[in-house]
């Protein structure tokens, strides 16, 4: 069950509260932006939601989100989840893709964002070499016409992950349109 409370501008005493999305939902994210907050959500079938509210209090009801599945993998997984709304007003979804038929670690993940309902989602994170590696718990950030995903990658593709990674940008300089190339930002350290 996903909850929420309002309080007042000094935390000082809660407005409102209760349940937003039903037992059956899984946290995507929650962003705010020109007024509007959205919380998206998924049900076990990877159905996608939303709803929005305007004044902290009073929700929408919940409004279908078509994520158009890339399929690189025979058994795909829904791994990490994000997402961010532009200043236009739309919201930009960050996940990791999985391959779940993977048994061996590190698990190869691919990073994508879906930027609108209905469309293709695009593949956002890098490969090393020409092999697939890793990239994992990817975030979102907006503003202007800026989209920025940050994501983490083994570094030279060890296979022991979890001590040397380096972090990932990958830009857009409109909205989510287009993506640039992923720039290694800790390489040096």
């Amino acid at each position: 069950v996903i909850y929420w409370s309002t309080y007042t501008p000094d935390l000082d005493t809660r407005v409102a509260g209760g349940t937003v999305a039903p037992a059956t939902a899984y946290y995507w994210g929650f962003d705010i932006n020109g007024g509007i907050a959205y919380l998206f959500y998924y049900d076990g079938s990877l159905n996608v939601y939303y709803k929005t509210t305007t004044d902290g209090i009073t929700w929408s009801a919940a409004q279908p989100y078509t994520v158009v599945w890339p399929s690189p993998y025979t058994n795909n997984i829904l791994y990490f989840t994000q997402m961010a709304v532009t200043d236009a007003g739309n919201p930009i979804l960050v996940f990791d893709n999985i391959d779940g038929d993977d048994g061996t670690w590190p698990y190869y993940g691919k990073v994508y964002v879906s930027t609108g309902s209905g469309q293709p989602c695009t593949k956002v994170s890098s490969e090393f070499g020409a092999v697939d590696t890793e990239c994992f718990y990817p975030t979102i950030a907006t503003g202007g016409n800026m989209a920025a995903v940050l994501y983490c990658m083994p570094r030279n593709n060890e296979p022991d992950s979890l001590n040397w990674n380096d972090f990932y940008v990958v830009w857009s300089t409109d909205n989510g349109q287009t993506w640039g190339t992923p720039i290694n930002y800790t390489q040096s350290l």
